[in-house]
């Protein structure tokens, strides 16, 4: 079988070899960058998932010490839906964030809003320049609330943000 393969590619014209050897480098090209971005996407994947984990163990560890969280779950989601609607599409709506965190009271607040807000989508902005807003869909990946911090607010921002956990004696900084 192989030599009749071979047979028939040494009969081809110059110019069909040429059309065969690039063809099939493209088809090994594409298949080997698929193969690397699904490593790529699942090694990020799993570096998301440690942190909703850390967040989620360190909760336990203050739970077993007494301090426990004082939002209601449903609080917690609508806060998270919240900060999506405050970062989807072009433009970040800061006040809408601050509000969110100003939502906490104590370390077991922040830890179980890390843990419930998990790993969400946004719609991404068309004029983006950041390497996490896809222009093959119209979400970004699914990303997790420190993430989309990094993603759409300035360090400014992000240090009134962390102001603001400062104020509450919340540990925990972006």
């Amino acid at each position: 079988m192989a030599n009749k393969v071979f047979q028939y590619y040494q009969e081809l014209p110059p110019w069909a070899k040429g059309v065969v050897i690039v063809g099939g480098l493209a088809v090994t090209y594409i298949f080997a960058s698929q193969i690397v971005s699904a490593i790529r996407r699942k090694k990020d994947e799993k570096k998301k998932l440690l942190e909703i984990g850390s967040a989620n163990n360190d909760l336990s560890v203050l739970a077993k010490n007494g301090i426990k969280p004082t939002l209601s779950k449903s609080s917690l989601e609508a806060m998270s839906s919240a900060i999506i609607d405050a970062v989807n599409g072009c433009g970040t709506s800061n006040d809408k964030v601050n509000a969110q965190f100003q939502k906490l009271n104590n370390d077991a607040d922040m830890l179980a809003f890390i843990t419930t807000f998990g790993l969400r989508k946004k719609q991404r902005c068309l004029f983006s320049d950041d390497a996490r807003e896809s222009f093959t869909s119209q979400y970004t990946p699914a990303m997790t609330l420190s993430a989309h911090l990094q993603s759409d607010l300035s360090q400014g921002d992000i240090n009134s943000v962390n102001k603001i956990l400062a104020g509450k004696k919340i540990k925990y900084r972006f």
